[in-house]
């Protein structure tokens, strides 16, 4: 099995190694550090697993997804994460990831999500299946975190908004007009009820690395295609 870890920080790339080395005497490893390293080498290497950190510099939250399947369709994806299972999960899932895992998971349950995915099956924590069924049921169950009432498309503008992104950035990387982008901020300002980027900054530092349970909303989709 060709594996390719896609990770910001070279302290977790070593710890992969190092963990992966005891199920496995010699891994085929590749890493990269950032989105357009990835899909460069997407585009000239095959793999059968990526390895996912969902905050790679450059990245496009949801949307790598499709956009790595544009790519290598049979590529299995686990995303390793700093962000919450449960308010994050589902939509990475429901966009075609085959895992969604917290870094903060046990060695064990680390162990557990590789073996469930390179093995072909999908990996959803307990958090990230509250989420799921949560959300097939159409409901809301955690009105103190306000995160949990926006759609994909929502979620992800406002986690690029309170990282500094400009509304042109935004409609860049989502392909659409800047007016849908301002359209899509009113709307998750309302919801989430805020004013200003000072006020979404503080709500989405307090809920990314989560608590409670999920809310409802639809799988997030696009046409995007590998490379540049």
């Amino acid at each position: 099995m060709r594996l390719l870890h896609a990770e910001r920080y070279w302290i977790v790339r070593l710890s992969v190694r190092l963990s992966l080395s005891r199920i496995d005497q010699h891994p085929l490893i590749s890493e990269v550090d950032d989105y357009s390293k990835l899909l460069r080498e997407l585009s000239v290497n095959k793999y059968d697993f990526l390895l996912l950190d969902d905050s790679i510099p450059g990245g496009e939250g949801f949307r790598m997804i499709n956009r790595i399947k544009a790519c290598q369709s049979g590529i299995a994806i686990l995303v390793f994460t700093d962000l919450d299972e449960a308010t994050f999960g589902r939509h990475y899932i429901e966009a075609g990831a085959e895992g969604f895992l917290s870094k903060t998971a046990s060695l064990d349950e680390f162990y557990q999500a590789f073996l469930a995915v390179a093995s072909g099956r999908t990996y959803i924590s307990e958090k990230s299946k509250k989420g799921l069924l949560t959300s097939l049921a159409g409901c809301s169950t955690d009105a103190d975190n306000p995160l949990m009432g926006l759609n994909a498309t929502e979620l992800l503008i406002a986690d690029m908004l309170a990282k500094g992104k400009m509304l042109k950035e935004i409609a860049s990387v989502l392909q659409v007009a800047q007016s849908t982008v301002s359209f899509h901020k009113t709307q998750l300002y309302s919801k989430i009820g805020v004013q200003t980027p000072f006020e979404l900054y503080e709500v989405m530092t307090a809920h990314r690395s989560g608590i409670g349970q999920p809310s409802c909303s639809g799988p997030y989709q696009d046409n995007l295609y590998c490379g540049e």
